[in-house]
């Protein structure tokens, strides 16, 4: 009689490129307010400005001399993502994330001008 393993000794089926997990949901963070907009259901072509500025800001812009940047961590240790590029399908690989936003001051033509200098 040949034997047959059970089913806890069998391997896990590797997934492929198509069953890869993609993010359906994102969970947006203030440097102030936790959990700013939970759940903001995203598709394949949303992007981090659809998703921030559309979405959760309402269209408000950023205060004067300032941009957003979305980070993938509070402390702004993790990466940063182009906010007008950058789509959350592309960059997260769970179902659901966790970005913050912050307002950072632009670099004016001067200040990069002299950084070379």
């Amino acid at each position: 009689m040949a034997h047959i393993p059970d089913q806890h000794s069998r391997p896990y089926p590797q997934p492929t490129q198509n069953q890869q997990v993609k993010v359906q949901s994102v969970t947006l963070h203030l440097p102030n307010r936790e959990n700013f907009r939970q759940n903001l259901a995203i598709d394949d072509n949303t992007t981090f400005h659809d998703l921030v500025v559309v979405n959760a800001l309402s269209n408000r812009p950023p205060k004067a001399g300032h941009e957003y940047a979305v980070y993938d961590s509070a402390d702004k240790s993790g990466r940063r993502f182009d906010i007008n590029k950058h789509r959350p399908r592309d960059m997260f690989a769970k179902e659901k994330a966790d970005i913050w936003l912050f307002q950072e001051p632009l670099i004016s033509r001067e200040d990069l001008d002299a950084l070379f200098d």
